[in-house]
């Protein structure tokens, strides 16, 4: 991926701290912020993330039924979706992001079936690709201005995808299959 596409982890790791400062300075969720840190360590698709709903027991087995964020017994998440070319694929979820939705969402507090990723008028309406679109606009503009290379202005959902694409190639040493699949 070419440089100007991505950010790099120091500088995704940059950007939360700032929005867990201003959060905590507010006293609320700076909106966006939990679809970066979701998009930063999952490297799920913007449209992807927004389809997911909480896993609902009651539609296991049925046809139609993908795009899940399920809890496992071992307290991690596993999200399964239905990506590019229609592909299935199930992706366990890191230990540090399965605590940070753990913290957002404690057991229980999640509705089978509602969406993962709401507006914030609304408490179960779906945020769309528009609604995603400004909040990335807002948090580059408000967090993201010092970054080099003009990332602030150019900043897109995607960027996130290719950060961790390149990272896990090239720092962790993930064969190119795996990241692929």
């Amino acid at each position: 991926a070419a440089a100007h596409k991505m950010l790099s982890m120091e500088q995704v790791r940059l950007v939360l701290s700032r929005l867990e400062v201003e959060e905590a300075r507010v006293g609320r969720e700076v909106p966006g912020s939990f679809l970066f840190m979701f998009l930063s360590m999952s490297g799920m698709r913007i449209s992807e993330a927004l389809s997911l709903d909480f896993h609902d027991p009651a539609r296991d087995g049925q046809a139609d039924y993908a795009n899940t964020l399920r809890l496992q017994p071992d307290g991690r998440y596993v999200v399964r979706v239905v990506g590019k070319s229609n592909r299935l694929r199930e992706v366990q979820l890191s230990s540090e992001l399965s605590e940070s939705i753990t913290r957002r969402f404690p057991p229980g507090s999640a509705v089978p079936g509602a969406p993962v990723f709401t507006t914030h008028g609304g408490r179960h309406t779906r945020l769309t690709r528009h609604g995603a679109h400004w909040e990335a606009k807002q948090i580059a503009r408000r967090f993201m201005q010092d970054l080099p290379g003009g990332l602030a202005k150019r900043f897109a959902w995607h960027h996130l995808r290719h950060g961790l694409c390149n990272h896990l190639l090239c720092t962790v040493g993930v064969h190119p299959s795996h990241v692929a699949r």
